[in-house]
């Protein structure tokens, strides 16, 4: 471990400081990639339902309430959207 900064108290390097700073925008990249290839890869309701009960952090019976479908085909809809996001 280096020793800290005189002046700010940090024990990280600029360097190391730079360092994860890139791994956690690589790790933000790639999920933000994931995501667009996940609105062409779901269909219209299964984005609709991510849509709602992830951007929206709506349950899953108020996402079925306002998009008019059954609370199991809700279930269904989410379970096929999130296998598909697992395999890209």
């Amino acid at each position: 471990m280096n020793n800290p900064c005189p002046l700010c108290g940090h024990h990280e390097t600029q360097a190391d400081e730079e360092r994860t700073i890139r791994k956690g925008a690589q790790i933000v990249a790639d999920e933000f990639i994931k995501g667009r290839r996940s609105i062409d890869a779901l269909s219209r309701r299964e984005n609709e339902v991510i849509d709602a009960v992830i951007g929206l952090g709506m349950s899953f019976d108020e996402a079925s309430d306002s998009l008019s479908i059954k609370y199991t085909v809700c279930l269904n809809y989410w379970q096929r959207a999130i296998t598909k996001i697992k395999s890209l």
